[in-house]
Parts: C-alpha cells; sequence; structure tokens
C-alpha cells in the first residue's frame, strides 16, 4: 500500500501460502541456507516482531545469518518486547554499515492513525474471534505453541464469555508447553543477569574508587598476614 516490495521472513515453508494470499512479494525461509543465501544484501528494512529470544547471526565467523539480509545502510528494527539480552558483535555493524535499532508501539493516535490506514487500503488480518472459555484458550495456545502456520490472529470475546459461568466448565487437559519449573529457572537467569550487568556498570563507572579500594584491602590483608607471622616467629602469638 505504500509503494514497498515486502519480503516475509518465516522458519516454515508452511507459511509460504499465507505470506503469499496476505501481500508479501517474496519468502525467505530462515531454516534454509540456500534461501538465506540468495536473499543477502537484498533488505533496507527489517521489521522484527519476535517477542522472545531469536539469533539473528551477529557474530562476524559465523555463515550469513537474518542480519546479513541488509543491504548497506539497512536497519533491523525490534518491536517485540524481549527480555533477554540479544549478542551484536559490533565488527559485523561496521562491516555491513548496518544499524540494529527498536520502537515502540506507539499511543492511541498513531495506532488509530494505523487502523484507518488499513481500512482505507483494506488491509485486514485473518483473525477468528474465540469465546475466553478454558476448552478454546486450551486450543488455540496449542495451535500458537506448534507454530501457527496459518499466521491467524486470535482474538478472545471476552465481553460475552467471560463471566462466573466459564469457570464452572470442565477444565481441559494443560496443553504441553514449557514446565514451570523452566519457566522459573529462566526468569531466576534474566534476573541474575541484570543484576550482574548492573554490578559491572557500577565498577566501570567507579573504576578508580574501585581499584584504590581493592588495593586499599590488599594491603591491610597483607598487613594482617604480616604481623601474624612476625607475632608467629617471635614467641609473641
Amino acid at each position: 500500500a505504500m509503494g514497498a516490495e515486502v519480503t516475509v521472513i518465516t522458519r516454515s515453508a508452511r507459511k509460504e501460502a499465507a505470506a503469499k494470499a496476505m501481500g508479501a512479494d517474496h519468502v525467505v525461509f530462515s531454516s534454509q541456507p540456500e534461501s538465506m543465501k540468495a536473499s543477502r544484501g537484498t533488505l533496507d528494512l527489517v521489521v522484527d516482531t519476535v517477542s522472545v529470544r531469536h539469533d539473528i547471526g551477529v557474530n562476524a565467523l559465523t555463515p550469513p545469518g537474518l542480519l546479513d539480509l541488509l543491504d548497506a545502510n539497512g536497519s533491523w528494527c525490534y518491536c517485540g518486547l524481549i527480555l533477554d539480552m540479544q549478542d551484536v558483535q559490533p565488527v559485523k555493524l561496521l562491516l555491513n554499515q548496518v544499524a540494529v535499532t527498536g520502537t515502540a508501539i506507539g499511543g492511541m493516535a498513531v495506532t488509530q492513525e494505523c487502523i484507518d490506514f488499513c481500512a482505507q487500503h483494506e488491509l485486514y488480518c485473518n483473525t477468528e474471534v474465540v469465546p475466553a472459555t478454558p476448552a478454546e484458550l486450551s486450543r488455540v495456545y496449542e495451535i500458537l505453541d506448534s507454530g501457527n502456520d496459518g499466521g491467524k490472529r486470535y482474538v478472545l470475546a471476552i465481553a460475552d464469555t467471560l463471566n462466573e459461568g466459564t469457570f464452572a466448565e470442565p477444565r481441559p487437559p494443560v496443553p504441553n508447553l514449557l514446565p514451570r519449573s523452566r519457566v522459573g529457572l529462566q526468569i531466576a537467569f534474566l534476573l541474575l543477569r541484570t543484576a550482574l550487568g548492573k554490578v559491572e556498570g557500577i565498577v566501570l563507572d567507579n573504576a578508580g574508587a574501585v581499584t584504590t579500594a581493592l588495593g586499599v584491602g590488599a594491603l591491610g590483608a597483607i598487613g594482617a598476614v604480616a604481623t601474624i607471622v612476625y607475632s608467629r616467629f617471635s614467641g609473641r602469638g
């Protein structure tokens, strides 16, 4: 609608038909090295909406990765809220002259402007309205967890179905998602990495004071040891 040539990046070849139906001009399969190689340096901008940690191939020593799809002076823009840190090797950015950036989704005014634009150009998502019941929620989660090959967006009809009667229904089996212990460990790991990053920042910002403190501490420890040794051999201890 804006005159851009659109490319969809996906891991699954099963999503090609859905991508083309939505108006994509090209499809790149990140799981296929030959597809990645053929599309290297063909994109000016990548809008990354993935909300979990994923490797965009920023190691200069690795084979071509997602970042290599960008042409010179291209930009990789994060829109997905990723809590974990992404590894970025500056030499890769320098050699390719590309940028890694990010943006929020905007407020109500920007969102309304986007909706109006889609309505004007008849751009619609493939959606399915589902009742907010335990059975339907479990079904939708299983579809999403298996890859959502159809690219469908599920909308919960909360106003119509989320009431006291909803929770009176028999609960279906819990979908086979990540175990709670693993999720807990991942959260703990993220918190630990964040804390270590804060400590590292404090140390770097106060390098002189930390070095002085370490030096004074070391001298004090040496003095204490020397005193003990002298006392032991002089018979005073």
